[in-house]
């Protein structure tokens, strides 16, 4: 049905006939709609960690991890406009269609997006180091982090230098003149380091959560919320086997499974900084359902009680009072605030003794006065 549509509209003059048909020559189309949907569902995540963020924290000042997690969204959404671009039309197509004019303005697209990708995954790793760092006081816990982070940004500026100057300061998006290095190995050590340093940040929440006192359960629905960022290693990995074809003579089709990991690898980084906030989420919309029913069940009884209360007052004449009841050391967390209110002759709490039906004064009253009403 979209190649009708296409072909119809094609014949129409609304562009191009082959434009926007996906061919055997023509892959471009795919990276396009691949790109605008990983795009959509990136932004959705990172306003889904937003909501969470300002809604269930008190402290709603930007902190260094919101400010990374908001630079990796803003970079990754940089590096998509490259691809989505007029210039990032070549991607995909064949480089007999291609002219020279077309193929140096979307080299130097893919130059600039090589650049965002760095910078978008350093700040999403350092994201997550920034949210380990709030796990644990622990004075060991705290140096693995930092020990960790400071490589992650020795690999950031090891890859942004490196794309960077691969040509010296002379045409550096061609990377096939004599004054570039060898590209190929460059990125291989870019794509294995990359691959190294998310297997730490998984392996480091294990070593963090494991051994705190909570059940089997909660350890591994914590520990499953951080291995997220095992789903970045997966397309690195196919960004690794296709690095090949970008050194082919029709790079520009050849290298399309490339291209479309690059953007698999740039959506899992930033997902993987939300994800790790679905945990308090569920806990917070658990723990809200709870105290919406407590607070509700507890001002209906505590209406019936007062209503009986008053009743009884003004029948024997002032002399009923309510029993208070703390409930403080409950072990529901939703109940630690909250104060029972029951009908009774008596008003106690759990430092002041009842005598006769009475309280004991809350002041000391003068000798020989014994209890008074």
């Amino acid at each position: 049905m979209a190649f009708l549509i296409n072909r119809s509209s094609a014949e129409d003059g609304f562009f191009e006939p082959g434009e926007h048909i996906v061919t055997e020559t023509n892959l471009n189309p795919i990276l396009q709609m691949s790109t605008w949907l990983l795009l959509g569902l990136t932004t959705l995540m990172f306003c889904f960690r937003l909501l969470t963020r300002f809604f269930l924290r008190s402290n709603n000042v930007l902190g260094v991890e919101e400010a990374l997690a908001l630079s990796a969204y803003l970079l990754s959404l940089g590096q998509s406009v490259t691809v989505i671009i007029p210039e990032g039309g070549i991607f995909g197509r064949t480089l007999a269609d291609i002219s020279a004019d077309e193929l140096t303005a979307g080299m130097r697209a893919a130059y600039a997006g090589d650049l965002l990708f760095i910078l978008s995954l350093g700040c999403g790793k350092l994201t997550l180091c920034a949210c380990l760092l709030t796990l644990s006081p622990d004075r060991m816990h705290r140096r693995m982090v930092y020990l960790l982070g400071s490589v992650v940004v020795l690999w950031t500026l090891s890859a942004l230098l490196g794309s960077a100057l691969r040509c010296g300061g002379q045409l550096p998006w061609l990377a096939k003149t004599e004054q570039c290095f060898n590209l190929r190995a460059f990125l291989e050590y870019q794509s294995i380091a990359n691959i190294l340093t998310d297997a730490a940040l998984v392996a480091l929440p294990v070593v963090m959560i494991y051994p705190l006192n909570l059940s089997l359960k909660s350890r591994a629905t914590v520990l499953m919320f951080f291995a997220s960022r095992a789903l970045v290693i997966i397309p690195t990995v196919f960004q690794l086997i296709y690095l090949p074809r970008l050194f082919e003579a029709d790079f520009t089709l050849r290298a399309f499974p490339y291209y479309l990991s690059v953007q698999l690898v740039q959506f899992a980084s930033v997902s993987a900084t939300c994800l790790v906030y679905f945990w308090p989420l569920m806990n917070s919309l658990r723990s809200g359902l709870m105290w919406a029913d407590n607070i509700e069940s507890r001002m209906s009884s505590s209406r019936l009680g007062m209503s009986k209360f008053s009743n009884k007052s003004r029948g024997t004449g002032g002399a009923a009072t309510a029993t208070i009841h703390s409930v403080a050391g409950s072990d529901t967390p939703s109940r630690r605030n909250y104060i029972k209110i029951t009908t009774g002759y008596a008003v106690s709490s759990g430092s002041l003794p009842i005598q006769d039906g009475k309280t004991s004064p809350t002041r000391p009253e003068p000798s020989g006065s014994g209890n008074g009403a």
